[in-house]
């Protein structure tokens, strides 16, 4: 029987589940480190997100109105990446 080849990712997420909890926090503030935002930055970033998300609802249906025009009306073609 072939054992199936795991991917980095997934041997990652093995090693992270079998962490203790003070091996977990040194992670977590390892990657703050690198990462450099603090969670009150990042709350802060998805607040500011929030708020223009909310404030732009009208431009984004607006926009969405008119590629549903455009689709309909025979302008678009399909996407091949």
């Amino acid at each position: 029987m072939m054992e199936q080849q795991l991917t980095k990712r997934e041997v990652l997420i093995e090693k992270i589940l079998h962490l203790n909890d003070t091996e977990l926090k040194e992670v977590a503030d390892l990657v703050e480190a690198l990462h450099g935002s603090t969670n009150e930055e990042i709350r802060a970033d998805e607040a500011l997100w929030d708020s223009q998300f909310a404030v732009s609802q009208d431009q984004l249906a607006k926009l969405a109105d008119e590629a549903i025009a455009e689709h309909h009306s025979g302008k678009t073609r399909p996407f091949a990446p």
